[in-house]
């Protein structure tokens, strides 16, 4: 009987002993060598941080791209752990990239270490992202450009001083030339610049009701604050990045439907050919994503209606 019990003891302490030897091995493998074990590259949300479908992006900025050299999927993020690794700094750099890896792999934070970044912390108390919406401007019947209106996000939540505050985001380029054809050459094949904002929403409502009588539909999206985290970094990102617009491919329709995907990658794909801003908003709500809706007509909408009734 005591034999058996010592073999019993044995045999656990052998398992014990596996399983402790398993653990460490897995401690002490790289970030790297788990990140590729766990082909983390083939990642939905890993493509929405680079803006890649089918595995390309349409950022070509350097600074933003570390493999640009020899862009893919798996060797940006190689490029971008082995940064993380030797600098502590690029964590400022990209703190959505080292959020992702850190969730994904479930490894301490301290295996990436963290820098103390001041101007990425200002940024998070002064424009917080607590609950977050999809803004969709109606067409202006006056100018040829807007026809299929306009769609961005909006950001809220009360700031470090416990103010609410709003912000707009928004991804457009400027039509500032009366050459058409080059406005048509530049927009489908080499690109214009492409401007990426983030600046007080108030203004930007005020301008789309009152300066262009466009009515506005506001969508609150139902992130958790797991996902908010991740957008709201996501955001700093793409501070000073470069950026080319594109009327068919990488418009304001499919910027901002990217960076809905950054919170929702699982429940958001990017398989359409072309996007209008209106397939921003059926995108979302077919996703389930959509929380409320409100609207904010324009003052020239009300008469009309006004009239109408009359």
């Amino acid at each position: 009987m005591l034999n058996k019990v010592k073999g019993g003891l044995l045999a656990s302490f052998l398992l014990y002993i596996s399983f402790t030897s398993h653990a460490s091995i897995q401690n002490q493998a790289s970030v790297e060598t788990l990140a590729l074990e766990k082909q983390l590259y083939l990642h939905n949300t890993w493509s929405a941080l680079l803006h890649a479908v089918d595995g390309a992006s349409p950022i070509k900025d350097p600074g933003f791209i570390l493999s640009s050299d020899d862009f893919s999927l798996k060797n940006e993020l190689v490029a971008t752990i082995q940064a993380l690794e030797e600098n502590k700094e690029i964590s400022c750099r990209f703190p959505a990239r080292r959020l992702f890896i850190i969730s994904a792999l479930n490894i301490h934070p301290e295996r990436l270490p963290k820098a103390n970044c001041i101007e990425y912390l200002t940024f998070q108390a002064k424009a917080p992202a607590n609950k977050i919406s999809i803004i969709y401007a109606s067409e202006n019947l006056s100018q040829p450009s807007s026809m299929m209106g306009h769609v961005m996000l909006k950001m809220s939540g009360q700031n470090a001083t416990g103010i609410n505050v709003e912000h707009g985001i928004s991804y457009f380029t400027e039509l500032n030339s009366f050459n058409v054809p080059k406005i048509i050459w530049d927009s489908l094949v080499t690109g214009k610049e492409g401007y990426f904002q983030i600046s007080p929403f108030q203004e930007k409502l005020d301008y789309y009701l009152n300066k262009e009588q466009r009515n506005v539909w506001e969508y609150q999206v139902n992130f958790t604050p797991k996902q908010s985290e991740l957008f709201h970094a996501h955001l700093w990102e793409l501070k000073g990045t470069e950026f080319k617009y594109f009327f068919n491919s990488y418009n304001c329709a499919t910027f901002t439907k990217m960076l809905l995907r950054v919170g929702n990658a699982d429940r958001i794909n990017m398989d359409d050919s072309w996007l209008s801003p209106i397939d921003v908003v059926k995108s979302a709500k077919s996703s389930g994503i959509i929380q409320s809706t409100k609207i904010s007509p324009s003052n020239k909408w009300k008469i009309r209606m006004l009239s109408s009734a009359l």
